[in-house]
């Protein structure tokens, strides 16, 4: 997975499975807030190659405990 595919994932989730706390926050929180997720996520993985874990099969941990979970609380 790539950033942009890992964020377009984060944003995928949020908004079917979390559409009432995201309507809150603009565009711009949105999109900031997605980038962070995905880009510890990407930090993961790059983590995991680094010790010899291939990262096609880091993925699914990956997104399950960092990428498929309720969005962050942010104050408005």
């Amino acid at each position: 997975m790539t950033l942009s595919e890992i964020e377009a994932t984060v944003l995928d989730h949020w908004l079917r499975y979390h559409r009432s706390t995201v309507s809150k926050w603009s565009a711009g929180d949105l999109e900031r807030q997605a980038a962070a997720v995905a880009q510890l996520a990407d930090a993961e993985l790059q983590a995991l190659e680094r010790i010899g874990v291939d990262r096609v099969i880091a993925w699914p941990d990956v997104r399950n405990q960092m990428v498929l979970k309720a969005p962050p609380e942010i104050s408005s």
